[in-house]
């Protein structure tokens, strides 16, 4: 079990570049010289559990400083708007951190970072009663619908819900003993909790606002994905008539006393200034590195018209057949080939926030163009020419503007 924990923890250095070998060393060299007695056994526990925090705590730092980052990105245009920090148990660099560092260490995580951030958004109501265990008192959201016989734990704990109907409130109504903090969501066409028509937004908005029980805190929405953007431009029409519609409807309801607030379902866009409104929430990127080495694990030279990925999802030829390094250096249908090298993927990494990353030569400092960075390995299109062999490590860099 300790080999186990040991070599875990390893890799998550590895991943991240953390500085915490000498204690592994330390850590192997103790109990290998003195494993029969119970001090050399407490030594490598004690080595082992600092081990473990070290590098616990160097990942809360990448998270604190890409939060103060983007903050600071948002305060430049929008200096009143909010910082929401989207909490969710299904996030995969979540999920590695609980699997790495022990259950529950993504509400460690928020307690570390719980004075810079404004508002906590979450997807568990158990993860709210945890942050208030830790006398985490920032204002939290559960996003999404939750069982009418949790509202009067949420009352308890303070943790805001989200209405989504009539209906709803009705069958809430009951439950709440004093007052509960309530958010109305209003789904632009994405399936999402909330009304779709206006119309019956701005009636739950009228039903709500006059029910002493109720204390409406805010007016969310959600947009539709978008990625890959370079400039305000660049943002595809669909979601700026999904963000005029909801202008429209800020406009009728016309209470200053809310917040109001949006995100992107790709993750959100730092350029699309227009739309942060009183609150950004902000979920996986805010776990993004800014950089990192991986190793090189193998080198293939194929056509351009073979395919790439599982089930070859990334070509039309579905003959996915491989050429040998060593006797083809040309190809006889005088298709172009192209050389990939293919690299070790990192696990606390998010995979949608790979579109938004890019690759260079440590030594030589030239970029290369990451090939469909949707499946793992990742794959990189390298010169012909190129001395990088397997082993050789690239570095990889966020391209978030923060």
């Amino acid at each position: 079990m300790k080999l186990h924990l040991i070599l875990g923890i390893v890799l998550v250095c590895i991943i991240f570049k953390l500085d915490c070998f000498k204690s592994a060393s330390d850590s192997v060299s103790n109990s290998a010289s003195d494993s029969v007695s119970n001090s050399a056994s407490d030594s490598v526990n004690k080595s082992t559990y600092v081990l473990v925090n070290k590098a616990k705590y160097q990942i809360f730092d990448k998270i604190y400083n890409n939060i103060t980052n983007i903050k600071n990105s948002i305060s430049k245009t929008n200096p009143n708007t909010k910082f929401g920090f989207v909490i969710k148990s299904s996030y995969i660099p979540i999920k590695h951190l609980n699997s790495s560092f022990g259950p529950n260490t993504h509400i460690q995580m928020a307690k570390y970072v719980s004075d810079i951030v404004d508002v906590f958004c979450i997807s568990s109501i158990f993860d709210g009663i945890m942050m208030r265990k830790q006398n985490i008192n920032k204002p939290i959201i559960l996003l999404y619908i939750t069982d009418p016989k949790i509202v009067p734990i949420a009352e308890k704990y303070d943790i805001e819900i989200v209405i989504p109907s009539i209906a709803y409130y009705r069958q809430i109504r009951s439950l709440i003993q004093k007052k509960q903090k309530a958010h109305i969501w209003y789904d632009l066409a994405m399936g999402k909790e909330g009304y779709s028509d206006p119309k019956y937004v701005y009636q739950l908005y009228k039903e709500l606002s006059s029910d002493p029980k109720i204390e409406l805190v805010g007016l969310g929405t959600k947009y539709n994905k978008f990625k890959n953007i370079s400039t305000s431009k660049d943002i595809p029409s669909e979601v700026l008539n999904q963000h005029n519609k909801f202008k429209q409807l800020i406009k009728k309801i016309n209470d200053p006393h809310l917040d109001i607030h949006t995100a992107c379902s790709y993750e959100y866009d730092i350029k699309f200034t227009e739309s942060y409104f009183d609150l950004v929430r902000i979920g996986s990127s805010v776990y993004a590195n800014v950089e990192w080495k991986l190793p090189i694990l193998d080198i293939q030279i194929k056509k351009e018209t073979d395919c790439f990925g599982y089930y070859c999802e990334h070509s039309i030829n579905k003959n996915n057949h491989q050429m040998d390094l060593n006797k083809h250096q040309m190809d006889l249908n005088n298709n172009k080939l192209i050389k990939i090298a293919y690299l070790q993927n990192t696990p606390l990494i998010d995979k949608r926030q790979l579109k938004l990353i890019k690759c260079f030569d440590p030594k030589t400092k030239l970029e290369y163009k990451l090939l469909f960075p949707d499946y793992n390995p990742l794959g990189v299109i390298i010169p012909m020419d190129s001395n990088l062999k397997i082993g050789s490590k690239l570095l990889l860099k966020t391209s978030h503007i923060w």
